[in-house]
């Protein structure tokens, strides 16, 4: 049996496509897929971070053109409890820039591809949803 092995393996070693070097995914590959996702992600969090930042700057600038109070608080009962001072206009903004740096933290860690993307993509929408309603609530009460 082993003769018959050993003629085998000298007849295969001969074959042109056994000379031939076969190049397989290695396991060292995995790593770049995973930072070609955290660049995207990176990119996400950098443009949820500024445009949150320019949210904040404007509530500041056109804090002389809206009034001492402003409706931010639309879950309560309406009248005075819905009312807070303008400054206020910027915690939206305040609070998705620490939950971006939260989610940033535990992207780092978290291995599976679709709860990184369902982190990144939160970021993005709670951002967007942000600057749609202070942008709303700006134009409604504001001299703009």
């Amino acid at each position: 049996m082993t003769d018959r092995k050993a003629t085998f393996l000298k007849q295969f070693k001969n074959l042109s496509f056994a000379k031939k070097e076969i190049n397989l995914p290695l396991t060292n590959n995995i790593p770049i897929q995973k930072d070609k996702e955290m660049d995207t992600f990176k990119k996400i969090f950098l443009a949820v971070i500024f445009i949150n930042l320019v949210l904040i700057g404007t509530v500041v600038l056109l804090r002389k053109n809206l009034p001492p109070e402003v409706p931010l608080l639309y879950g309560m009962p309406e009248g005075e409890t819905q009312l807070v001072k303008t400054i206020f206009l910027t915690l939206p903004a305040f609070l998705i820039i620490f939950f971006s740096i939260i989610n940033f933290l535990i992207s780092i860690f978290v291995k599976e591809k679709f709860a990184r993307q369902i982190l990144i993509y939160s970021l993005f929408f709670l951002s967007f949803f942000s600057l749609v309603s202070i942008a709303k609530i700006i134009f409604l009460v504001g001299n703009i």
